[in-house]
């Protein structure tokens, strides 16, 4: 069975999302009328921001790489496409899990203080 592109793949199921919800804002800023292009080639920009930027809008796309599964009866065709992401701090999906990992973590390492949450 030959691969779906990620925009098939998202139209061929349903997810249960409200109507306004959108998953990365910053992303759809960067590519609205393709403004990433024209900061590159109006602003002079240091290679490390390219690099980023970059990385962030391939976050969550086959072009980070992806994982397919598919289910072991050969007769079924039931697959799921799983692609990677940036996991850096210049993705706001990704530099906000990072944050959330390290305060758990933190929050472990503490002693317990017996300080009051207000």
């Amino acid at each position: 069975m030959p691969l779906r592109s990620s925009t098939e793949f998202v139209d061929h199921y349903t997810f249960p999302m409200k109507k306004d919800f959108q998953p990365r804002p910053l992303k759809s800023l960067f590519e609205r009328n393709k403004a990433w292009a024209e900061i590159m080639e109006t602003t002079q920009l240091r290679e490390i921001e390219i690099e980023v930027v970059t990385k962030m809008l391939a976050c969550g796309t086959p072009m980070m790489g992806f994982r397919e599964y598919c289910c072991e009866n050969e007769h079924c065709d039931h697959q799921k496409l799983v692609c990677f992401t940036f996991k850096g701090r210049g993705c706001p999906s990704c530099g906000k899990k990072l944050t959330d990992n390290w305060i758990k973590t933190t929050i472990k390492r503490l002693p317990c203080s017996g300080l009051i949450k207000l």
